[in-house]
């Protein structure tokens, strides 16, 4: 969540560069919004799985960084990872089939309290790139912090669930897997959130230019979208929001 204003992203790339000169680097974003657990965890997990095996992927949300959270590398489904114990990992360590071994990482004396990102987070991604043993980095830890989760609550007829996240097409994504499944969200089907209508469909071009409707994203995540227009806005939704979605 460090955005792009200020030198906080490239300072980290040049701790890892100390470590492993030859490492690539992949930005998936640093747009999460600040302090968002869940956002960053959400990104994560629709990411992973385009990577190739040992790839080392250093993420950092970190709203309780110099408070007595630990800071952890951890390993599952051949790949590596550098993070918070604050659940940002939860999701994906539970899409990979579970956590396989993790370590805590040691807080430097002279690091700062309010940018572990550079001073601890990221010289250990470094030196995972460069081939140091997991084990190297820390003692073992026998489990980590699980994610708080956001509960969906299902009634007869009715959904209620959280904004996840809203994309840069201001597209809302709920925090809904098509895995969880409910029988109402059907092609046709129509809806009511938050006093107005809105249908079901497989994909944008079902409806007219400027029309709404809900749909299963690119990661099998339920979606309130608007034909080329900004959902976000025109629905009045905002990220972390409690949503009823009322089958008709």
């Amino acid at each position: 969540d460090f955005g792009l204003k200020d030198h906080y992203v490239g300072v980290m790339k040049a701790r890892i560069l100390r470590e492993c000169p030859e490492a690539r680097m992949v930005d998936l974003t640093h747009q999460v919004l600040p302090q968002s657990v869940a956002e960053g965890s959400y990104y994560l997990q629709q990411s992973v799985a385009q990577f190739p095996a040992g790839t080392v992927f250093l993420a950092v949300v970190d709203p309780g960084v110099g408070s007595t959270r630990k800071a952890i590398a951890a390993t599952a489904g051949g790949y590596f990872f550098v993070a918070p114990d604050n659940g940002l990992l939860s999701e994906v360590l539970s899409q990979l089939g579970g956590l396989e071994i993790a370590v805590e990482l040691e807080v430097p004396a002279d690091a700062s309290n309010t940018f572990h990102g550079r001073d601890v987070f990221a010289p250990a991604a470094g030196r995972l790139a460069a081939g140091a043993p997991l084990e190297s980095l820390g003692r073992t830890l026998p489990d980590l912090v699980a994610s708080t989760g956001r509960t969906t609550i299902f009634r007869e007829g009715q959904l209620e669930i959280t904004v996840l996240t809203i994309d840069h097409f201001g597209n809302v994504i709920f925090d809904f897997p098509s895995r969880r499944g409910w029988e109402h969200l059907q092609a046709g089907r129509k809806f009511l959130i938050k006093g107005k209508r809105v249908v079901f469909c497989p994909t944008y071009s079902k409806v007219l230019l400027g029309e709404s409707l809900l749909l299963w994203n690119s990661s099998e995540y339920l979606e309130l979208a608007v034909r080329n227009g900004n959902a976000a806005r025109e629905w009045g939704v905002k990220v972390g929001e409690r949503i009823l979605v009322e089958a008709l």
